[in-house]
């Protein structure tokens, strides 16, 4: 048994696969999801995982909420819910915590780990990049078609820094190969600016990475929304590489069929993580009067697409 009492709150790929593989390895984690039917299965069948990952499990502790955690003296919570979800979730951990949880952001999107430092305070706050593309392929099943290894982790106190160094060792000894950086910020920068460009084409075109820039029209308005997002991150003094944005439409070229998340949501009429990504870059772009016709285009059709669908319901 590893020395960490871990929660993995969120029951999504991403989430089922991160506890899935912490478990292989021997650490206690407890899973914390809403009931539906993949967390059903999961009680029934154990987690399976395929492609990048192979392995199955039977996890022993599974939640239906958060207020059960009360029940488990947790040290270790790794946030993977979707961003819509998180204030949420801040609101209902808030009195379950204690000095020395420390919360891992795994999330999509820009500032997550302050939403957390705001909350329980920075020396508890952490944050994940994760470089991987992961589906729930049936209730039960995760499959990961894509690994650009490693993730990065990283801390917001200088204290955190040898914590951080030791939840990175146990991300890669379960196989999730991570390092710790001090340079989080870039990198959480370059990951929003990419998701931010081709998300919210796949998700209104209906279509996947590399279908989104396969026809010359999305191309523009890719490249456009990349420019832009580039833009605002040097303006806020983010030390981008001078070949950031070749090295983008490189990785858009190669990134294949993967079917983004955001698609996914729209798919499935859920609130969507435009609100962290888009709208977070053009929040900074406004403060420095930077205009983002691209962004604030693509942001604002996904935007009306959960707005009618929320009337929908």
């Amino acid at each position: 048994m590893g020395e960490n009492r871990i929660a993995v709150i969120g029951m999504g790929p991403i989430g089922s696969l991160m506890a899935a593989l912490l478990l292989a390895e021997g650490e206690d984690v407890i899973l914390v999801g809403r009931p539906n039917a993949h967390l059903q299965a999961v009680r029934e069948h154990g987690l399976t995982l395929r492609g990048v990952f192979e392995a199955g499990v039977r996890p022993q502790k599974i939640c239906d909420s958060v207020s059960e955690l009360r029940e488990h003296d947790v040290d270790l919570v790794f946030v993977t819910v979707k961003t819509p979800d998180l204030l949420s979730l801040m609101d209902e951990l808030q009195p379950l915590h204690r000095p020395g949880i420390r919360y891992v952001s795994a999330q999509n999107g820009l500032d997550t780990e302050k939403v957390i430092a705001d909350r329980m305070g920075p020396e508890s706050a952490f944050r994940m990049v994760l470089n991987m593309g992961s589906s729930i392929v049936e209730e039960g099943v995760i499959e990961t078609t894509f690994f650009n290894r490693p993730h990065q982790l990283g801390c917001l106190t200088e204290e955190n820094r040898e914590e951080g160094q030791r939840i990175a060792r146990m991300l890669t000894d379960a196989g999730l190969e991570t390092v710790f950086t001090d340079d989080i910020d870039m990198l959480i920068w370059k990951k929003s600016i990419m998701k931010s460009t081709l998300a919210p084409i796949c998700a209104l075109a209906d279509t996947t990475l590399k279908g989104s820039i396969d026809h010359p029209m999305t191309k523009q308005v890719a490249e456009g929304a990349l420019r832009e997002g580039i833009e605002v991150a040097l303006a806020v003094g983010i030390e981008l590489p001078p070949d950031f944005f070749e090295q983008c439409m490189d990785f858009f070229n190669r990134a294949g069929y993967h079917k983004d998340s955001m698609r996914v949501d729209i798919e499935n009429r859920k609130p969507t993580e435009i609100d962290y990504l888009n709208i977070k870059i053009m929040d900074y772009a406004r403060q420095k009067n930077i205009p983002t016709p691209y962004l604030l285009t693509t942001a604002s059709l996904v935007k009306a697409l959960e707005s009618q669908y929320a009337k929908d319901k």
